[in-house]
């Protein structure tokens, strides 16, 4: 006796069709877009999905650049700008401090050749020990 195993059946939607397809979600709220919607919310939810993949590895890395950096910081900051995301640093001391900028600068450059984070626009900036208002200027307020 031989059994046979069932495979899902595939559903092939072409982007430059306009016909009309039903999505129906699991709370049975169906809806009506075209093939061509369709494509693009898939890719649109592929690619978040992969945003969100890039966004943990980033924030681990930069958790990782702030502990080798305490010393040095009074604080760090992540930020979403309108076009970018902001990795604004303070330091402790309000005198330039040359390695830490340069520190800063091979982080980001690290970040711009890393594939691994081809999604996210990264900005970098130390500013020196300034107080919180003038810190805030630099932050979303959204």
């Amino acid at each position: 006796m031989t059994t046979t195993t069932k495979r899902p059946s595939l559903i092939l939607l072409r982007e430059a069709n306009n016909r009309q397809v039903v999505v129906t979600p699991r709370n049975n709220d169906a809806f009506v877009v075209t093939e061509e919607q369709a494509v693009l919310a898939c890719r649109a939810h592929e690619k978040a999905h992969l945003f969100k993949t890039q966004f943990n590895g980033l924030l681990q890395l930069l958790g990782d650049w702030i502990q080798e950096h305490r010393g040095k910081l009074r604080e760090a900051s992540l930020t979403v700008r309108e076009t970018d995301v902001l990795f604004l640093v303070v330091q402790k001391e309000k005198a330039f401090d040359e390695q830490l900028a340069a520190d800063l600068t091979e982080l980001d450059i690290e970040v711009a050749d890393d594939a691994q984070y081809s999604l996210i626009d990264l900005e970098v900036m130390a500013i020196p020990a300034v107080t919180n208002e003038s810190v805030k200027a630099f932050l979303s307020t959204e």
